[in-house]
């Protein structure tokens, strides 16, 4: 039985590795290469020492935003997501009430 989405991936990936599990229409993702990202962001996050810790994501919307939410949860943490069209003085409110020790971002 599947109780959480880390194990819904897994089954997921068992089953359809190739399949597209995330498109924006210009990008995408299959559901191992979302598994694969999200592996490597939690491993990073636990040997970094950031281990069930708040992780803010600042990304783009995308297909690249659900590993890295993923990996956050990989890490035992929560992701909390700010987005660039939020109003400065929310981001501001979020990031004091969090206070996190990393971000994770894209180039954007």
């Amino acid at each position: 039985m599947i109780t959480n989405v880390l194990e819904y991936l897994e089954s997921a990936c068992e089953r359809f590795p190739n399949k597209v599990a995330y498109t924006d229409g210009e990008a995408s993702l299959t559901f191992a290469e979302t598994r694969d990202i999200s592996e490597a962001i939690g491993t990073k996050l636990v040997t970094s020492g950031f281990a069930r810790q708040p992780v803010v994501v600042f990304m783009k919307r995308g297909p690249e935003t659900i590993p890295a939410f993923l990996g956050v949860a990989q890490a035992g943490g929560f992701y909390v997501p700010l987005d660039e069209d939020m109003p400065s003085i929310r981001m501001e409110m979020i990031l004091e009430k969090v206070q996190p020790k990393v971000v994770i971002c894209d180039n954007s």
